[in-house]
């Protein structure tokens, strides 16, 4: 499935739960260790984040949905120039987990400027 900047521009509940904070680490670490608030631990990391992901084609940005301690790829995300995710998976100090690597500055920035957050 692919999504485009405008669809989820236009998407308000996707706009209003996007999470620029998160990375892919913060999804697999352990969460709960039968102490503390189970639903708080939920909610650190609820909401839908962009990581980069090196598929048949070269890197893409996909949109993932994570909701309690479940999580989906939910679609690529299309018009990103290639140049940002190019960056992403050759830098030196490129965080992978999973086949997955986080977003850097340099995309963040222009995400937010393209999605008007």
């Amino acid at each position: 499935m692919f999504i485009t900047l405008e669809e989820i521009r236009d998407n308000s509940n996707l706009i209003e739960n996007i999470r620029m904070d998160l990375i892919p680490a913060d999804i697999f670490k352990p969460r709960y260790s039968g102490k503390g608030d189970l639903e708080k631990l939920k909610a650190e990391v609820e909401g839908y984040f962009f990581y980069v992901e090196i598929i048949e084609k070269g890197p893409e940005l996909m949109l993932m949905r994570n909701a309690g301690l479940k999580s989906k790829t939910l679609a690529e995300v299309t018009g990103i120039p290639s140049e940002y995710l190019r960056r992403i998976i050759i830098a030196p100090d490129a965080e992978e987990v999973s086949g997955m690597y986080p977003i850097d500055e340099d995309l963040r920035g222009w995400l937010k400027a393209e999605l008007g957050l």
